[in-house]
């Protein structure tokens, strides 16, 4: 093929899946990382081919070395914006416009996978530009793409908090119910909001309508059924209630519902749920419920619980508080920021560090005002006390 000709749709398709055939094949017989490592050799072994056909293995290697990092990592950040900006420069010299034909769908699923690492990685607003300029310039109209576009739009929204926002792209994504998961992450998005926003009765409702109608995957039912013992009215006798349904054998014995239990526990103010939550370092290497798997979650739960460790010296112990929090936007939910703030408030309240209690309660408060469109300071509704303390009083500023 010639360096100037021009890549068309059948050929682009016909490489992906070859390209696709080969490192399933490569991760079939030595492995998910190799699956990397091939990609990486590859595409140092087509650097000098500058033909159209050279640059579009190397566009194909290049993207599935992004999503594969996007799913599994194995980069560093220099490497993913080498590749991205690989990936980038090859549609440019290719001449690939950004809205005239269907091969404008390449600029879009690179600006997506982008969006989605940015996501990852904490970098919200990122997310939430790529995403958007990933949806601008897709070719794909049929409503289950864009059903899923609203849906990530959606996410992105709630995150940066956002919430009537968000509503709206949730309820969007609900219009087709062609694609179940797509359907399912945007009526748990949907309910999200509505509880944010003080619609605790329509919240309830939705939950029990789709919880009826039977149609989600056991793991969506799940969640609906925690939002709806957990979320809608949290409380120490409901979490009481809560607690022994995280054991082994019952309902939510699962690495996410077990993590969000400790900073529940923690941020109460009752100290007795403290010692009857698991303990997240003796389950960090469970194979069935593989808790490292939510990164960042993971070790704030780690940190919060170790706050309680009278064994630990109290700097290091405050060191830890302080690193979760500074790396909260790591965090993939807004929800978990937000009970990572409580619980943080919470213990630095009991240490009598009230300047601190003071600063992060003002954070925390912040956070659910912007959540709940200026509502309540107090959205998750477990720092009622803290709000009273007299060290936590605002000084009127006098002109």
């Amino acid at each position: 093929m010639k360096s100037n000709a021009q890549w068309t749709l059948s050929l682009v398709e016909e490489t992906k899946f070859l390209t696709r055939a080969e490192l399933d094949q490569i991760e079939k017989s030595h492995g998910i990382g190799q699956r990397l490592a091939h990609i990486q050799k590859k595409m140092g072994s087509l650097v000098d081919d500058d033909t159209s056909l050279g640059r579009l293995n190397r566009y194909v290697l290049a993207m599935s070395a992004l999503v594969h990092y996007e799913r599994h990592g194995g980069l560093n950040d220099l490497e993913v914006e080498k590749i991205f900006d690989l990936a980038r420069a090859l549609l440019q010299v290719q001449q690939v416009q950004l809205k005239s034909n269907q091969l404008s769908q390449l600029w879009s699923d690179l600006y997506l996978i982008k969006g989605q690492i940015d996501r990852k990685e904490g970098r919200a607003w990122d997310a939430a530009w790529n995403q958007q300029l990933g949806i601008h310039w897709s070719q794909k109209k049929d409503p289950e793409i864009v059903s899923l576009k609203n849906l990530g739009m959606g996410n992105r929204a709630l995150r940066l908090g956002y919430t009537r926002l968000a509503y709206e792209y949730f309820m969007r994504a609900l219009e087709h119910k062609l694609d179940i998961h797509t359907w399912g992450r945007a009526c748990i998005g949907a309910i999200y909001c509505l509880n944010y926003l003080g619609k605790k009765k329509d919240a309830a409702t939705m939950i029990q309508t789709t919880l009826e109608e039977k149609l989600l995957p056991v793991d969506y039912m799940l969640e609906l059924r925690w939002i709806q013992k957990m979320h809608l009215s949290p409380s120490e006798g409901r979490f009481n209630e809560l607690i022994p349904f995280i054991r082994k054998g019952k309902d939510f014995f699962a690495s996410t519902y077990i993590i969000e239990t400790v900073f529940w526990s923690l941020a109460f103010r009752s100290h007795e749920f403290i010692s009857r939550v698991p303990r997240l370092e003796s389950i960090g290497r469970n194979r069935h419920l593989k808790p490292r798997k939510h990164g960042e979650w993971f070790h704030a739960g780690i940190a919060v619980q170790a706050a309680y460790d009278f064994e630990i010296p109290l700097q290091v112990r405050m060191n830890g508080i302080s690193s979760a929090i500074s790396k909260r936007n790591l965090l993939s939910t807004i929800d978990k920021e937000l009970l990572l703030l409580a619980v943080a408030t919470r213990w630095l309240a009991r240490i009598k560090a009230h300047e601190m209690a003071k600063l992060l309660w003002t954070e925390y408060s912040e956070l659910s005002l912007k959540l709940s469109d200026r509502q309540t300071p107090d959205l998750l509704g477990v720092l009622i006390d803290i709000k009273e303390r007299p060290w936590n009083g605002v000084t009127s500023i006098v002109a």
